[in-house]
């Protein structure tokens, strides 16, 4: 009731003053849920960005392993930079990832596994 009186309040003191009828702002958008073309509901990634994360997590990949033998064994995993600050979290992780417990990760399992810090819907 009081933005109806304010409205209409301004709307005829611009009317007065010679102006044109004041336009009311645009009411916000909500991002979309509708579902993609791959029927997945749309989550504000391009294919353009999963692209570019699928090559940083193969350079990742890359770098990890240090044998170049396509595998990233525990002990190459413990060397990493990010596993040497937190070795106890960088254990759990390395096993949660190693989805057939052959202690070592392939170029798949790496791929297949959230990126640090995300979770998987």
């Amino acid at each position: 009731m009081m933005s109806f009186l304010c409205t209409s309040l301004l709307l005829g003191a611009s009317l007065a003053q010679g102006q044109s009828t004041p336009t009311p702002p645009a009411a916000p958008t909500a991002p979309s849920t509708t579902p993609s073309a791959s029927g997945s509901v749309a989550s504000g990634t391009s294919d353009a960005d999963k692209a570019k994360n699928k090559a940083k997590r193969e350079k990742q990949f890359s770098r990890l392993d240090k044998n170049s033998d396509a595998f990233v064994d525990r002990e190459e995993f413990k060397n990493a930079k990010f596993a040497q600050k937190k070795p106890q979290r960088a254990e759990k992780r390395f096993a949660r990832v190693d989805k057939n417990n052959d202690d070592k990760l392939s170029k798949e399992e790496w791929l297949a596994a959230p990126a640090r810090g995300k979770k998987k819907v």
